[in-house]
């Protein structure tokens, strides 16, 4: 007896988190799907790779973008900065050489925060105008009502991941050169959000007879029989005369 009372209120506490529950499910069932799919894998390696190409690209390549190797020493300007400095110009045009020879000697910084921000507003930009671009009668076409609040409650938390991430990712801003905890985990949560949000489109599914089913064909028997060659002898035609005169 007690051990019914249990079930029941088990039951009862299954049925009051049951969309917290299927939530849990469905993030922990796409790392399984993504990895199943290599047709996804390599286009999204290929998708990132190019939307990433401002983090990488100057620290693979060494390429300077500091500020200090990239301004114009005028006259003007050093004549107002170093008022009581005879020759300003070229005590300017030194100080700056010199500080950009300096520059030159330090290792690239691969995480900056403002080539992450501009990765992840990319990916968050995209997610976006294709969730209003879609067509919402692809999106709401459901057998019954679970299933509708399924898609609500998917829908709701990819939002409100959307909006922490860009949150986040603007924190980034005050130190732009810098390297940030917060940008990274925007950067992950806008690379997980693209995850789920084209894992199931027909672009990257695999649509063959085995993934469609989840079973093999491999050993399985044939059907006896040569099948139709052209060698294989015509049906015998019957004879298929209406007997009778017709209409006259």
């Amino acid at each position: 007896m007690s051990e019914s009372k249990w079930e029941v209120e088990k039951n009862k506490l299954k049925d009051y988190w049951i969309h917290w529950i299927r939530l849990g499910a469905y993030i922990k069932n796409v790392p399984k799907l993504t990895i199943k799919n290599p047709k996804f894998i390599f286009s999204m390696l290929v998708i990132m790779s190019i939307s990433s190409s401002g983090v990488w690209i100057p620290w693979f390549f060494n390429i300077d973008l500091s500020m200090v190797c990239n301004l114009d020493v005028t006259k003007e300007t050093a004549a107002k900065v170093f008022v009581n400095q005879t020759n300003a110009h070229v005590f300017a045009q030194e100080t700056f050489n010199n500080s950009c020879r300096y520059v030159k000697k330090l290792d690239t910084r691969l995480l900056q925060n403002f080539s992450i921000f501009m990765f992840n507003l990319g990916i968050l930009g995209g997610i976006a105008a294709e969730y209003f671009i879609r067509s919402k009668v692809e999106n709401r076409d459901f057998e019954n009502t679970i299933k509708q609040d399924e898609y609500h409650v998917k829908e709701y938390a990819g939002f409100f991941c959307w909006f922490i991430a860009l949150i986040l990712s603007f924190t980034g801003l005050r130190e732009p050169m810098g390297d940030s905890f917060n940008v990274v985990i925007a950067s992950l949560l806008s690379i997980s959000l693209w995850i789920c949000t084209n894992l199931k489109r027909k672009e990257y599914t695999l649509n063959d007879a085995q993934s469609i089913l989840g079973v093999s064909t491999e050993g399985v028997q044939k059907l006896e029989g040569e099948g139709l060659t052209e060698d294989s002898p015509l049906p015998e035609a019957n004879n298929t005369n209406v007997q009778g005169r017709g209409l006259e």
